[in-house]
């Protein structure tokens, strides 16, 4: 192999118009969106946690844990 020249990659193999446009892309709007959700429980659970009872806020804390996972697996990234 000869190390010490440069090679030019032709300039088709590096652009992605050939590429879908959805292509691990995913739903970041929708995505967003449901994350914004499971911050404002969360942000419930902490700052209304001491008066709340603690099984309310460990179940509130588990709506939002799984409103992340629903929503990782709704609107998250794609494989190509």
């Amino acid at each position: 192999m000869d190390q010490g020249r440069m090679r030019t990659i032709p300039s088709h193999t590096l652009s992605s118009s050939d590429a879908p446009a959805s292509r691990g892309a995913g739903r970041p709007a929708v995505f967003t969106a449901i994350v914004m959700v499971a911050l404002a429980v969360l942000m419930t659970v902490l700052l209304g946690g001491p008066t709340m009872p603690l099984a309310t806020s460990i179940a509130m804390a588990g709506v939002s844990v799984l409103l992340v996972a629903i929503g990782w697996v709704v609107a998250g990234p794609r494989r190509p």
